[in-house]
């Protein structure tokens, strides 16, 4: 009997071993699990109560007493401790720097870096130079440490900056002190700790309070309860034992005094596990995946050239020796060849990419901090680039959540209010600078202050510091509150100075007001304030306050009224009238409230405003290709009003559905889609709003799209919004959330301006552009660097590179490390949002870039090798001589030099000039760039292996090495197209037979309603056949 609905033997010996004690089952006779799905869900949850016998029945089943709470035994104690659990949630490692390092360690190319390093430190230091026969301590060394101080400093670089951010971070989630909390046990009344509340316990609840724990309630009156961090419902909600009894932990008492049975605990109250289900560690974001391919295929594509250069050198020694005997065979010359394979290797991976990448991202975490986004996960500022969906929660992320009069009748003007601060303030400065609205706009002010049972107290914000007043209560009252505190008063002060000449009359649901009586003199008259219900106030005035005096309520008047009330409801407003009346013949304070022959002063239209900024944000997130969709837990009519006022509902723009109108659909409705992929491939291109939804919708629906390719970012700010805020590609929490949302968020939004969410779009388009112009300069100098060192060591009868291992260390430490800083750190420009979003499967290296990289690689490779075998001719100098193989050196770097302009276009734009603005840090790169060559060519002697060119050798050298200016405008004129690669949303197959049979097995219900609308669409195809055949006749 007691157990909620049909749970399984499986179940619930499931729910026995997470309590860990099987004992304690048969002493409670209902589980943890039980408990949630009845707090959980809103729907057939009273029924469910009913079933157990009420709140007295589940009392029973906890072994506890409604009235005189719970009275334990050690043994007893002890047992529901460890079936229920505790309001403490098990505490999270706290991420230490070590731990940072050994995450950012765990990369496949850092890895990859880590083997070429160790290999090269062997070999160069234990394998003897084949000119003198001994090992070359001084020099052996220098490119395998190269390689390890380039993965030392990415490892730094990216722990560092996760370590400062998550630093940050911990500031903005400081975990609030213990509270206190009046509980009923054993009979007695006792103050205790919110962290030693049990299940059994009776809690006693009153306005203003943060529930602990979920509950039943067993009594109160009045009782209303902000739910929108838990279930996203904007509008407060009024508990009843009959109606809603549940609680949620997390929700805010707003209103009323109650008692209520705690029924779910710590890991097992509905805030805890969400809370636990967030701590779960994400799956990598769609860069991580193409860089790890990347480094997978470059270790691969080395292992290869290494192999070949290998058998192609040994092929040649053993030829020369056995075949030719021109000289006796001996293993140090293959020795030699391993190690010049070696270099292959060494030169082939890119040791400049994980800095690159590296730089980017901290790079954009740092600049998007300045823009009010906190980065939470480095990966994230990339990932929101590729996005193709956002899935925004409405409360406190579309709309400010916080109710707000966005239009009012007053004196026979009507006022509307945008929300803009300098618009609504002209809108008011006007409305209080009629001489005529003078009398009635004191009245209201005197009115909406006095009657009104909202706080203030002193706030600080823990980003800022800063300290400020903020009003508490419910939220339509400081709604009114805020509106008179645009007209310059203060609230509070007027209604201080009648505090003590005052008597309040709380809001009943049967009356649908709220009144207050003050007195205006000690023999009276008394004036009675009213507000409530627009209807019912109405109904009760005589008189209204019109052009700057009171006149009779007529019926054209009455009528006119009518119609502003209509209007203010078909545009979701929440009315209120605002009353008053003098009545001189009462004295004292009356027993009741009831009066008539009030005068109306003013109607309002409340509602919880979308953020002015929203509506131009959805217009750029559309113009990038982005969907987005709204996900609310209001009801379908409000979510599709607000939907439309921020642009998201209407036809869809893009897509598979483009063109067809937009869908709105329940929560329930969407459950039930959801057990048919082929239905939701139907559904999901034109679904804009899901209204009504619980946790667990908006989860569905993020693991739907992205199972369909979609690339997700979520946005929300409540509790219920932390599952899919961990689940998606990218979470983003509003900073005026939840602690529960923030820690399962990627980015932190600062200000709460979904604007913001905008900015992070736009820089993260912007940091893989910049990835994508490193690694289209990298693979261009080690595409030739390869080549030349595998054709150079061929050809040059030694097996040696004409590259030397000082030479390569500046080509791919010094030249990567710069490049990196100099291509990574371009900031964004609006022209990245007018395009769509790359495919999730789409290359890093596009056909365009890999014209421009076989294009400059092929040039460089060409004159590489004609500087080798002609070029002492054009320049003048011995062949193979020191000053020959600087030559060599020198063009090599200058080419790189220039062609690093060419890196900076993606596009077919031919001017390498475009947006150069931006990059500053290019300029300076480039310039210390020449600068430490100029150096290191005149003055590196036998450590860089050159020696001084003349001032002819540097002119002819930069001649033939800014050629790659003119190619890469050549190559950017030819036409190239990129292959298909599906962007968004894509259908996933559906294995028809298996729906088939699942349908089979369907409830007997589900058949009806199937077979139902197939012959409603026969007889529609009938209908349509006989309308055709009678227009024919």
């Amino acid at each position: 009997l007691y157990f909620i609905g049909i749970v399984s033997e499986s179940e619930h010996v499931t729910a026995m071993d997470r309590a860990g004690n099987a004992d304690s089952a048969s002493i409670f006779h209902i589980d943890p699990e039980s408990l949630h799905s009845l707090i959980s869900d809103r729907d057939d949850g009273p029924r469910r109560l009913r079933a157990l016998g009420g709140v007295h029945g589940v009392a029973k089943a906890v072994k506890s007493d409604v009235h005189a709470g719970r009275n334990d035994a050690q043994s007893l104690l002890d047992s529901r401790k460890s079936h229920f659990s505790t309001n403490v949630l098990p505490e999270q490692d706290e991420v230490t720097f070590w731990d940072l390092i050994k995450e950012a360690l765990g990369d496949h190319m850092l890895q990859l870096l880590i083997v070429s390093a160790v290999v090269s430190l062997i070999l160069g230091l234990t394998v003897p130079n084949q000119d003198t026969g001994v090992v070359d301590y001084q020099h052996g060394w220098i490119e395998g440490t190269a390689i390890l101080a380039s993965v030392v400093i990415v490892t730094l670089v990216t722990s560092v900056n996760n370590y400062q951010k998550e630093r940050k971070f911990q500031e903005l989630t400081k975990v609030a002190p213990p509270t206190m909390v009046t509980i009923t046990r054993a009979g007695g009344r006792h103050e205790v700790q919110d962290k030693e509340l049990l299940v059994g316990d009776v809690l006693h609840i009153v306005g203003g309070q943060i529930v602990p724990a979920d509950g039943i309630l067993i009594k109160g009156q009045s009782i209303k309860v902000d739910e929108s961090n838990e279930t996203g419902e904007t509008d407060d909600m009024e508990k009843s034992v009959d109606a809603d009894p549940f609680f949620r932990s997390g929700s805010n008492i707003v209103e009323g005094e109650g008692q209520m049975l705690v029924v779910g605990v710590g890991i097992n109250s509905f805030g805890g596990r969400i809370a636990m289900e967030v701590r779960k560690e994400k799956k990598d974001t769609p860069l991580q995946e193409s860089l790890e391919e990347l480094a997978d295929q470059i270790g691969k594509l080395g292992m290869w050239a290494a192999l070949l250069m290998f058998v192609v050198l040994s092929s040649m020694e053993l030829y020369e020796t056995l075949y030719l005997h021109l000289r006796p065979i001996g293993y140090k010359k293959f020795l030699d060849v391993i190690t010049t394979a070696v270099t292959i290797v060494v030169v082939a991976v890119p040791e400049g990419l994980p800095l690159s990448v590296t730089i980017a991202l901290a790079y954009s975490m740092k600049q998007m901090l300045y823009d009010n986004n906190l980065v939470r996960h480095l990966a994230a500022c990339e990932t929101m680039g590729g996005a193709t969906s956002i899935c925004t929660d409405k409360t406190g992320t579309l709309t400010l959540n916080e109710m707000s009069v966005t239009r009012a009748w007053i004196n026979g003007d009507k006022v509307v209010l945008s929300g803009s601060k300098s618009e609504d303030s002209a809108t008011i400065e006007k409305l209080l600078n009629k001489q005529e609205s003078k009398v009635a706009l004191d009245l209201l002010k005197e009115s909406i202050a006095v009657n009104s049972s909202v706080g203030r107290k002193r706030v600080v914000d823990q980003v800022t510091k800063e300290a400020h007043q903020r009003y508490t209560g419910n939220k339509t009252e400081i709604a009114l509150l805020q509106f008179i505190d645009r007209m310059h008063c203060d609230p509070i002060v007027i209604r201080a100075s009648h505090a003590e000449h005052a008597h309040s009359y709380p809001f009943t649901s049967a009356k649908k007001r709220m009144t207050t009586c003050v007195k205006l003199s000690p023999s009276g008259p008394m004036r009675f304030h009213v507000k409530g219900a627009s209807e019912m106030v109405l109904a009760d005035c005589t008189g209204v306050a019109l052009r700057g005096s009171i006149r009779p309520l007529t019926t054209p008047i009455r009528e006119e009224l009518g119609q502003v009330i209509n209007e203010f409801a078909q545009n979701r407003l929440r009315t209120l009238a605002i009353a008053y009346t003098d009545d001189s013949a009462c004295t004292s304070f009356p027993s009741d409230a009831s009066i008539g022959g009030l005068t109306l002063l003013a109607l309002v239209g409340i509602e919880d405003p979308i953020r002015p900024e929203v509506e131009g944000s959805v217009a750029k997130c559309k113009k990038a290709g982005v969907a987005v969709r709204m996900v609310t837990g209001d009801n379908k009519a409000t979510a599709i009003s607000i939907a439309k006022k921020a642009g998201i509902f209407g036809t869809v723009y893009f897509g598979p559905a483009k063109g067809e109108p937009g869908l709105a659909i329940e929560g329930h409705l969407f459950r039930e889609f959801a057990k048919s992929e082929r239905k939701l491939n139907i559904i999901l291109p034109r679904l804009q709003v899901l209204a009504r939804a619980s946790p667990i919708d908006k989860q569905i629906l993020v693991e739907a799209l992205m199972k369909r390719g979609e690339v997700v970012a979520v946005t929300g700010d409540g509790t219920n919004d932390a599952p899919a805020l961990k689940n998606a590609n990218v979470g983003f929490a509003m900073n005026s959330g939840t602690d529960v949302a923030k820690k399962a968020s990627d980015v932190v939004i600062l200000d709460d301006n979904f604007k913001t969410i905008v900015t992070a779009m736009k820089w993260g388009r912007n940091v893989h552009d910049n990835i994508s112009k490193f690694i289209q300069f990298q693979t261009t100098v080690n595409v030739a660097a390869v080549v030349i060192a595998f054709v150079g060591a061929i050809m040059s009868g030694k097996g040696e590179s004409p590259l030397k291992p000082v030479q390569l260390l500046w080509l791919n430490l010094i030249m990567d490390t710069m490049a990196a800083l100099a291509l990574a750190t371009e900031s964004p420009s609006e022209a990245v949002l007018d395009r769509a979003p790359r495919g999730k499967d789409s290359p890093l290296i596009t056909r365009r870039m890999w014209v421009n990289i076989l294009g400059q690689a092929s040039y460089q490779i060409g004159l590489q090798l004609w500087l080798l075998h002609k070029g002492h001719t054009f320049f003048r100098v011995p062949r193979d001589s020191e000053r020959h193989f600087t030559i060599v050196f020198n063009v090599f770097v200058l080419l790189q030099v220039f062609n690093e302009f060419n890196a900076r276009i993606l596009d077919r734009t031919l001017n390498v000039f475009t947006g150069i603005t931006r990059a500053p840090m290019f300029l300076a790169i480039i310039v210390v760039t020449v600068v430490v060559q100029v150096l290191g060519v005149n003055f590196g002697g036998s450590f860089m292996k050159t020696v001084p060119l003349s001032k002819a050798a540097w002119v002819r050298c930069i001649q033939i090495s800014c050629v790659p200016l003119l190619l890469g405008f050549v190559l950017r004129l030819i036409p190239v197209v990129e292959p298909t690669v599906p962007v968004g949303l894509t259908p996933i197959e559906v294995d028809d037979d298996e729906e088939d049979a699942q349908e089979t097995f369907a409830s007997p219900i589900a058949h009806f309603r199937n077979a139902a609308q197939r012959v409603i669409t026969q007889l529609r195809v009938v209908g349509a056949l006989m309308s055709n055949l009678h227009i024919k006749a």
